[in-house]
């Protein structure tokens, strides 16, 4: 098993800048240590499962939406994401609702 923190919902809005320009990642609600399987006390399972359903819908990888088990792929997915933004200043997946974009 892969060590180290999945943030699970990686998205420009959780991406900021210090006062040096570093790059800083917030907002770790949805973060889950991926090394050791402790009680989880908001689902009562152990924490070392990792297929829950989160994230923000333009930027959730395929193992999310199919409720896979999910690794730090999904975090490189949503980078991935966000570089296609930056770059071509649209999401890459679209929709007018939620279903759409899956």
């Amino acid at each position: 098993m892969q060590k180290g923190i999945m943030h699970r919902d990686l998205k420009p809005q959780n991406i900021m800048l210090d006062k040096n320009f570093n790059v800083k990642l917030i907002d770790f609600g949805d973060a889950r240590k991926v090394n050791e399987p402790i009680e989880d006390e908001d689902a009562g399972m152990p924490q070392g499962r990792r297929d829950t359903f989160v994230g923000t819908v333009n930027y959730q990888s395929p193992e999310v939406i199919n409720s896979e088990q999910q690794g730090h792929p999904l975090d490189i997915w949503a980078l991935g994401c966000i570089l296609f933004k930056i770059f071509v200043g649209t999401v890459p997946f679209k929709g007018t609702n939620p279903m759409k974009v899956y």
